[in-house]
């Protein structure tokens, strides 16, 4: 069986798929697959049987080649294989295989393909004579290998073969043929061969050339010719011969050394190899031989058959060369090299070049982590020699180093071993529990690891390839190479090698590497998915953990093969269920693969995501066929039309991609096209949008229509969220946001909302055209969904069949679903781009936005469908607390009492401050007022965050939280626009302070005097706007028919009686009606406003106390801003200033002191500085004073600065006609104090009112002006 190169040309593999289309047929497929690979491995050699592939690839094969006898089989299970030493071999060139033990040796013909076992000859192994223990431990076994009577060049006919054994101590047995061992077992020849004392043999060699004749090496480098011909009476004649050599002192010198030293298993000789010779070249006689000591020596020698004689040639010491080939640079001299590397020799085999192979571990001190333990891993390599030239020494060619590292085997017979099929350029390293495949080709970096699985219980304990034969021509053989190696628990196995791939050079452009690397992983990932998926497999799949290339890529390029039904190894299946569960289960053992070997933190997020995603959508098309096959089969058994919209959806979309009609498109699509499941959606939304627009479509139609649209959608999504439900764990993506789930896709999210809406109004269209019969049970219409692809008539009799309403009520499902999915998938969509972009990312806030717009609409669509109870649970899983709570007041009274009390207890803030939100937005206040006591944290939280000040204090009042009360009412007093309410909150608020007294603390005390006091003067401010009010109220109720006055109106009737001179200031005109629309409104004026409004006023007569009034609000205002309350007191003051006529007064004539006087009195300067200047205290005033030249409106800075902040709702040109208002004030200022006397007249009356201030006390006192 060749071994073709290129993609998937190893071998056709034929295997038992492992699809799962539930657990019982999972568990049979899984069960006839163990069966089959197991009667594989025990029954391979039955004639015209396909071997059991075991593993297959474009580098290389493994099969199953054939079973063990029973008799070897039973000798194997009572020996522990870690203790007790056992070794085979396969001849290639007589076919048969063998495996000893220290007492046994077992036979038989393993190229013969018969149904029956093949016979095993068994055959008593001769024993050492010796009581050495490192002898009986470390070289337990004799030597084996089978006699050919012909050439494996000789066209002579075949006969059976004979036997050699050869003990460590040198009796020799030898059977002329293998049948003897069922008659005449006894008939075997025997000798002795001369060993020297302590003396063992080490190696036997076969000379392929010469049939019969051995080479035999030994512990003191020693080599001995074996000769076996036919003899009489059956047994072989048999002839030991040393092969000599020169004799020199060198090496009579070695013998007396060796003289008297204990036996050395190790020592001598480690490798043998014959080259055979030249075809059609008898210049070379016998070929050569080569001998490989283990102290770096080699051995050369010229054979020759045709006399049964030899000449040794030389003897060379290669340590330097092999040294130098392992990291040798001219940097670094031979001896710091020989420190730093430590090697063994372990094989030799000559190659189709006529070259030496040498087999060698070695570790390299310098690459060595110091702190690990002293057991080391040992590297391996091949070093190639050339030797052709007699003369001169051995040439390094070129060394192939391996990459893998293997631990030394303390076990007996475990010595890894060198074997080139054919000479190359296949080279193999048999380790106990592995093989490693190289190639010897320069250059190339072609390496591959069959390892077996478990390893405790199975080793290798034999191999062989085919034999070497140079050609003249030196080609390589056209045979793929392979090479079969014995286990001792899976029997024979083949490993065949692509001769293609052995050639292939290494590159050293960075890019084309990791792409053979991630390739090399690709196809390892195959090996494990396609072939380890059986634990009958005796070969194991793993990945190392230096792996090379790019794990993720390999992986994903895989899975999508595997998705797109392309992957090389897919067992070619015809029924869709089988084949779609086949794929699943594909992808699942990738996943499952990677993580048993440790290396998923290999593949970053986004790739895992792309994994799970292509086993979600085969999935999904896995459960998508399902229904699809269900509905075909329903229909063609009804005799019905077959046409579904999937399969009409299908259709047009293959044609869209120019698919050959003559085969089955819809199979084409499930089998090939998983990964166009989503485009399949928007084709599916996209004809439904067609269907339902068209108004001609009977409402049966267009249901019927919807409901499969929607089968469609929710099988998809069903199927695919399930699998991420159970898969997203093994994928290390639980809860996982960082990368994006198709599922959620903006488009898939459109297509979602559209089917909800479209099902919702076709479920009211049907309740109105039918009425509330549609909400009747459907009980007794047991059938499905294909049932329900019925004649255009059907709703004809007003909706009233069974089938009718089963159509609607599967409708009402379907919206359930849709709801449930959509919810979800915004959901998923909104976390995936939180954690991607940001929470304050423009499209994060935009799909945040829209799920909090959607999820209370889909809610309350179930509502409108009387599915009250899912909406209830639907609101709970989305915690939409605010649609619970509404849908909780849709439900009687004493059950919304109920599920208040129980989402309280569950969900405590959550819930409750949605709930107390309801009733204050409602109006409702007394029911969150008068919740259970234990609910009072809750509130208070409630009310505290939300600072609802105009309820909270009731609240705060109940459970005597009177400090925090007052505030609450004092700060709601600020904002609140009408005078009563604000003086009730005033009030209130005082009467909390006084409340929140403690026993201990009295109630003249400076801090509760001071906090009392504030709130006296917002009440005493307060009441300056309530004096206001009355005074405009009773001016309007003087008038006749007040009560059908425009607002405007009474605007100018008050402006006539309050205002009449503001008639040369219309700025402040308009500013006075603005003022007294807020009074007739019952509105609270600010501070500012308030003193404006009392200095703009005329204050006639009594109303001269006004400006009082005015210096009093001033007085009480705390928080008025510096600037702006000069403004303000300025303004007072310089209305009082010219508020009389001081011209007229100094042009008086006739006038005697007292009138004088009297008119002063009668100032509104007189009375202000009458209640400003403290009566007790000379140096004080009791209300802010401002001189006349202090007075004055500074329109350079205040235009800019005050009048701009005072007024911002005045436009520019505003607040210049105001400006012109002021300096007008300031010119009748000016000229008060020029021509009016003002600072006369304004002494005077100071020292008017101290004087009848000292009449009445007794005393005078100085008068000191004093302004803020």
């Amino acid at each position: 069986m060749l071994l073709k190169p290129g993609r998937g040309g190893l071998r056709n593999r034929s295997v038992t798929p492992i699809g799962r289309i539930d657990a019982s047929q999972a568990r049979t497929i899984a069960e006839e697959q163990t069966n089959s690979l197991e009667e594989g491995l025990k029954q391979a050699s039955q004639p015209g049987s396909a071997l059991s592939i075991l593993l297959q690839d474009d580098f290389h094969a493994v099969t199953a080649y054939g079973p063990l006898p029973s008799d070897v089989v039973t000798m194997v299970a009572n020996v522990d294989i870690n203790v007790d030493a056992l070794k085979g071999c396969v001849d290639h060139i007589t076919g048969y295989a063998c495996v000893w033990s220290r007492n046994v040796c077992y036979v038989w013909n393993f190229a013969r393909r018969t149904a029956a076992l093949p016979t095993c000859y068994s055959f008593p192994c001769p024993l050492s004579n010796t009581n050495s223990v490192l002898v009986n431990t470390l070289a337990p076994l004799p030597l084996a290998c089978l006699i050919s009577h012909f050439s494996n060049t000789s066209n002579s006919t075949r006969r059976e073969p004979g036997l050699l054994l050869v003990s460590p101590t040198g009796e020799l047995r030898a059977w002329d043929s293998l049948s003897l061992a069922l008659s005449g077992v006894d008939k075997f020849a025997t000798i002795q061969i001369q060993l020297q004392d302590a003396e063992l043999v080490r190696c036997l060699q076969p000379l392929t050339s010469c049939p019969g004749s051995f080479i035999l090496a030994t512990s003191h480098t020693r080599l001995f010719r074996i000769s076996i011909s036919p003899g009489m009476s059956g047994r072989p004649t048999v002839i030991s011969s040393l092969m000599s050599r020169s004799t020199t002192w060198g090496t009579k010198l070695g013998s007396l050394i060796r003289w008297g030293q204990a036996y050395d298993p190790k020592a001598g000789i480690v490798a043998l190899a014959v080259s055979p010779p030249l075809e059609g070249d008898t210049s070379m006689g016998g070929g050569e031989a080569w001998a490989l000591e283990v102290t770096g020596n080699l051995q050369r020698w010229k054979l020759n058959f045709s006399s049964g004689s030899e000449r040794f040639v030389w003897e060379k010491e290669i340590n330097a060369i092999i040294l130098e080939s392992l990291g040798w640079t001219p940097e670094v001299d031979i001896l710091t090299m020989t420190e730093r590397i430590e090697f063994t020799l372990l094989d030799l085999k000559v190659t189709y070049t006529r070259d030496l192979a040498v087999l060698i571990s070695y570790i390299d001190s310098s690459q060595v982590d110091q702190a690990q333990s002293s057991v080391q891993p040992r590297s391996y390599a091949i070093v190639i020699l050339e030797v052709l030239s007699s003369s001169s020494l051995p040439v390094v060619s070129h060394t192939v180093k391996a990459k893998h590292r293997e631990y030394p085997d303390p076990r007996p017979e475990t010595a890894p071993s060198l074997s080139l099929p054919n000479g190359g350029p296949a080279a193999f390293i048999v380790f106990p529990e592995r093989v490693v495949c190289l190639s010897l080709s320069e250059g190339t970096d072609f390496e591959e690891i069959v390892s077996l699985s478990s390893q405790a219980n199975n080793r290798i304990i034999g191999n062989g390839a085919a034999p070497l034969a140079i050609r003249a021509i030196q080609d390589k053989s056209d045979k793929p190479p392979t090479l079969k190696f014995i286990t001792t628990s899976s029997g024979i196995l083949e490993i065949e090698l692509n001769p293609v791939e052995l050639e292939k050079l290494g590159t050293n452009v960075v890019q084309e590497q990791i792409a053979r690397d991630t390739y090399r992983l690709k196809t390892q990932l195959e090996q494990a998915v396609f072939f380890g998926d059986n634990t009958a497999n005796p070969v194991e799949f793993n990945l190392q953990a230096d792996l090379i290339g790019d794990l993720s890529t390999a992986a994903e390029q895989l899975s999508k093969e595997v998705l797109s039904s392309s992957a090389a190894h897919l067992p070619p299946i015809v029924d869709l269920r089988v084949q779609l569960a086949d794929r699943i289960a594909r992808l699942q053992l990738l996943i499952r693969f990677i993580n048993l070997t440790g290396m998923l933190n290999k593949v970053p997020k986004p790739g895992k995501r792309r994994l799970l995603s292509d086993l979600e959508l085969l999935a999904a098309t896995n459960a998508l066929w399902l229904h699809h096959n269900n509905k075909i089969n329903a229909l063609s058994h009804s005799g019905r039309r077959s046409r579904t919209v999937l399969s009409e959806v299908i259709m047009t979309y293959m044609n869209s991609l120019g698919q050959n009609s003559d085969e089955d498109m819809i199979r084409s699509f499930f089998r090939n096209h998983a990964s166009a499941i989503v485009q399949i959606l928007v084709n599916v939304q996209a004809k439904l949008k067609t269907t339902l627009s068209n108004k001609s479509n009977k409402l049966h139609t267009r249901s019927s229509q919807l409901m499969e649209a929607n089968e469609i959608l929710l099988t998809v999504y069903n199927a695919a969220i399930t699998i991420r439900q159970t898969h997203s764990k093994t994928f290390d993506l639980k809860d996982d946001t960082s990368t994006e789930c198709w599922t959620s896709t903006l488009n898939l999210l459109d297509i979602l909302q559209s089917h909800c809406e479209a099902t919702l109004e076709i479920l009211q269209q049907r309740a109105r055209e039918f009425g509330p019969a549609m909400d009747d049970d459907p009980g007794r219409f047991g059938a499905d969904s294909a049932s329900l692809l019925m004649d255009d008539d059907d709703d004809s009799n007003g909706g009233s069949s069974d089938k009718s309403k089963w159509l609607h009520h599967t409708l009402k499902d379907q919206l359930t679903e849709l709801v449930e999915k959509s919810l979800a998938m915004m959901k998923e969509r909104s976390s995936f781009t939180e954690s991607t972009l940001g929470t304050n990312h423009p499209e994060a806030k935009s799909l945040q936005e829209r799920y909090l717009r959607l999820r209370p609409q889909l809610i309350f669509g179930l509502v409108k469908v009387k599915r009250q109870a899912r909406a209830i649970t639907l609101a709970e899983e989305q915690r939409d607390f605010r649609t619970l709570v509404e849908l909780c007041h849709s439900l009687a009274p004493s059950e919304t009492k109920q599920k208040e009390r129980v989402y309280i207890s569950r969900y405590k803030e959550e819930f409750a401050f949605q709930l107390y939100q309801w009733y204050v937005e409602h109006g409702r206040y007394h029911e969150l007022l008068s919740q259970d006591p234990v609910y009072a944290p809750l509130i208070t939280s409630f009310l505290d965050r939300m600072q609802y000040g105009k309820v909270s204090w009731i609240h705060d009042l109940a459970i005597d939280r009177f400090d925090h009360a007052s505030q609450v009412l004092l700060n709601e007093a600020e904002s609140e626009k009408n005078l009563a309410d604000q003086k009730i909150m005033l009030s209130l608020g005082k009467l909390c302070q006084v409340a929140q007294i403690d026993d201990g603390e009295h109630l003249d005390s400076e801090k509760v005097l001071q906090d009392i006091e504030l709130v006296d003067d917002r009440l005493d401010i307060l009441q300056a706007q309530l004096k206001l009010s009355d005074l405009c109220q009773s001016i309007l109720e003087s008038q006749p028919q007040y009560s059908l006055l425009s607002v405007d109106q009474q605007v100018d009737i008050l402006r006539q009686h309050l205002a009449p001179n503001l008639v040369d200031r219309p700025a402040f005109g308009q500013l006075f009606d603005r003022y007294v629309r807020q009074i007739i409104a019952g509105d609270a004026l600010r501070i500012e406003d308030l003193i404006e409004f009392y200095g703009l006023k005329a204050n006639l007569d009594e109303q001269v106390e006004d400006f009082v009034i005015a210096l009093d609000v001033f007085s009480r205002a705390k928080d008025l801003v510096p600037g702006r309350a000069q403004l303000a007191l300025k303004s007072v003051w310089r209305r009082i200033y010219i508020h009389e006529d001081w011209q007229a007064l100094k042009k008086s004539s006739n006038l005697s002191d007292q009138d004088l006087i009297t008119c002063l009195k009668s100032t509104a300067l007189y009375h202000v500085l009458s209640s400003s200047i403290d009566p007790n205290d000379s140096g004080k005033v009791g209300q802010p004073i401002s001189s006349p030249n202090e007075s004055f409106f500074d329109p350079t800075v205040s235009l800019n600065d005050d009048l701009a902040i005072r007024f911002p709702d005045h436009s520019l040109s505003e607040l210049e006609q105001l400006s012109k208002d002021y300096q007008f004030e300031n010119r009748k200022l000016q000229e008060a104090i020029e021509s009016g006397g003002v600072w006369e007249y304004y002494g005077e009356i100071v020292r008017l009112i101290r004087e009848s201030d000292s009449l009445s006390d007794g005393g005078v006192g100085d008068v000191t002006m004093m302004s803020e």
